[in-house]
């Protein structure tokens, strides 16, 4: 039963979604974070991220400088201080970027994406 509410689009509910990097600039300056791990809704385009992720782009921001390469360490480290099954719902229930930026991230916005293709075939390699 709890299936349904896991790995669609915060928006649509489409579960059709493909794993993307994406890269995020800041509005009012000339910074960015590129490669962060996200999907991308086929049916209505929207970016959605796990919880890990958004965690560790709110830590990035609280830090950054200069432009950077999202931390895929310390998001794995992130991601692991949570246990089982916790972590596997945490990170499986996606969030829409639009819908999360007015909670301290409107100023970054998705400038671009690369895509590797849909989740379900993914999963199956």
């Amino acid at each position: 039963m709890l299936e349904k509410y896991f790995d669609v689009c915060d928006r649509c509910q489409s579960r059709e979604l493909d794993f993307v990097f994406c890269d995020l600039k800041h509005e009012g300056r000339d910074l960015w974070i590129k490669d962060i791990p996200a999907f991308r809704c086929r049916e209505c385009g929207e970016v959605l991220v796990s919880m890990g992720v958004i965690e560790t782009v709110d830590e990035v921001i609280s830090k950054i400088s200069k432009s950077c390469v999202f931390p895929i360490l310390q998001y794995q480290r992130q991601v692991l201080k949570v246990g089982g099954l916790e972590r596997n719902l945490n990170e499986r229930y996606l969030h829409s970027w639009d819908m999360i930026r007015p909670d301290g991230r409107d100023l970054w916005a998705v400038e671009g994406f690369r895509s590797f293709g849909d989740t379900k075939t993914l999963s199956a390699i």
